[in-house]
């Protein structure tokens, strides 16, 4: 490679290098361990990965969840992450845990996030300015110290990589790029296919964003383009999408309605008074608050070095961005709960502080408006701002410390150490459970499994007879009986629409 061809890639090559240490920790250690969400997302993987290297290539009921009874999870959770996860599995056979290699899948999510955050900001910035604020995009609280280290939420982490591609296609969308336009359809599939709580918080933003930066000749052209490779990629994403919103009255999907996901309880702030955050919100809610405040903070402080643009377009985007920021910060806090009410479908992302996504999306903007307006020599005001901001990005990176000498490097028994009962049983969520399973499920199991531990598949409860089991797969279970015709049968699956 010549020298400037080094120096034309020098900015990437930076964001790979910083994305590689962040993802140092996961690399080493595998999948943040105690997380929020790591065990199940653990469970559910060795599952589906078994499934997918067994010949199926998109496993949608897994038959081992629940100690053998199975369970619909992946009509329901977009399956993107997990397809990703599992072509990289077979260097990873010989592990008896799945710890490592979903560690590998955040590790690459991490990165890709950061290069292709750095691919839609050189649309409005320089080299320089675009690569510091991919990486600080890359480490932004509420993904690095909050999503990955904290929550280990698997599928919002993996929607960190497609939010800014979607915004690049779009940003180059227009009706004589056929590339951008299928770009466009393919990254807003993926986002679809991923995590559906980002797509209902951000799908609004690359519409609004074109109406807002368009000049008035091309706006109606460029929207319905733009549009139009969304719909696309809503289509494409069909065959994920469709059983997931018409088959929710199948599993216990109310659940995720109850006391601790409703979103009214999870404002900042739920009540009048401030002191009810002190007296009785968990040490988590103040951490994602910490988080939110001090992101929020540098992008103010972004924006004051943006403000005052060395051209029109970035005086656009530096309005549009800020806008973004301060309303999705605003959906945090209960003052947005009628807008909760009349647009209903935002009730769905359940923790209205998941907004953090597209705060962090608005805020790494403003930083490359804001350091691609820096020219020397710097006013007061620069200096103020670059000086604060610098303070608040500090404490940012020092919220990381916590999750990461809690579920990084500390005892890591999940590594070494035999499956617990939770895994042993694989235990599923309870509003992806059939809504006929609502039973003492852990007592029918017991008496499903005798002291050898293995599960009886089929059994004759009443009447005279045997059967024999021919297939035993998912979604197809064979059976052969040879008795009376007064026999009842015991299948030990959860019933579920569709079956064979």
């Amino acid at each position: 490679m010549t020298a400037p061809e080094i120096r034309r890639f020098k900015h990437l090559g930076f964001v790979l290098c910083s994305g590689l240490l962040l993802s140092l920790p996961v690399l080493l250690f595998g999948f943040p361990y105690p997380a929020h969400d790591s065990r199940i997302h653990d469970v559910w993987y060795s599952s589906f990965v078994a499934q997918f290297w067994g010949g199926e290539w998109y496993p949608r009921w897994l038959q081992n969840l629940d100690g053998g009874l199975g369970g619909p999870t992946f009509y329901f959770y977009p399956p993107v992450p997990y397809w990703i996860t599992s072509l990289l599995q077979p260097p990873f056979l010989h592990l008896a845990n799945s710890w490592r290699i979903l560690g590998v899948s955040a590790a690459l999510a991490l990165l890709f996030s950061g290069v292709f955050a750095y691919g839609w900001l050189r649309q409005f910035a320089g080299k320089r300015a675009a690569c510091v604020a991919a990486i600080l995009y890359m480490a932004m609280p509420y993904h690095f110290a909050i999503d990955l280290q904290t929550r280990g939420a698997f599928g919002e982490i993996w929607s960190f990589v497609w939010m800014p591609l979607i915004l690049l296609f779009a940003f180059k969308a227009s009706p004589d790029n056929g590339v951008a336009f299928l770009g466009l359809a393919l990254a807003y599939a993926l986002l679809i296919m991923t995590h559906l709580p980002t797509v209902l918080m951000f799908s609004i933003i690359p519409l609004i964003h074109i109406v807002w930066t368009t000049p008035a000749g091309q706006r109606i052209r460029r929207l319905l383009w733009v549009a139009a490779a969304m719909g696309l990629g809503a289509g494409l994403s069909a065959i994920f999408l469709l059983p997931a919103l018409l088959e929710q009255g199948s599993v216990r999907m109310d659940f995720m309605r109850t006391a601790f996901f409703y979103y009214e309880d999870n404002f900042f702030f739920p009540h009048p008074s401030l002191s009810h955050l002190v007296l009785t919100t968990n040490d988590f809610t103040r951490q994602v608050l910490k988080a939110v405040a001090y992101s929020a903070g540098v992008g103010v402080c972004a924006w004051l070095l943006a403000r005052r643009p060395l051209r029109q377009s970035g005086g656009r985007e530096t309005a549009f961005w800020g806008l973004v920021g301060a309303g999705s910060l605003l959906l945090m806090f209960p003052v947005s709960k009628p807008l909760y009410q009349v647009i209903a479908p935002l009730q769905v992302i359940q923790f209205p502080w998941r907004f953090g996504v597209v705060l962090a999306v608005a805020i790494a903007a403003l930083m490359a408006l804001g350091f691609d307006r820096l020219q020397k020599p710097y006013s007061d005001s620069n200096v103020v701002a670059l000086v604060t901001g610098g303070a608040l990005l500090l404490q940012c990176f020092l919220l990381a410390i916590q999750p990461l000498r809690d579920n990084s490097f500390g005892p890591r028994k999940n590594l070494t150490g035999p499956p617990g009962y939770w895994k042993v049983l694989n235990f599923n969520t309870t509003e992806y459970r059939p809504r006929w399973g609502d039973i003492d499920f852990r007592k029918a199991l017991a008496k499903l499994r005798p002291d050898s531990g293995e599960l009886t598949r089929a059994r004759v409860v009443n009447g005279a007879g045997t059967v024999v089991t021919h297939e035993w797969q998912p979604r197809l279970i064979v059976l052969g009986l040879d008795g009376g015709s007064n026999m009842v049968l015991e299948v030990s699956q959860f019933y579920y629409p569709n079956w064979v």
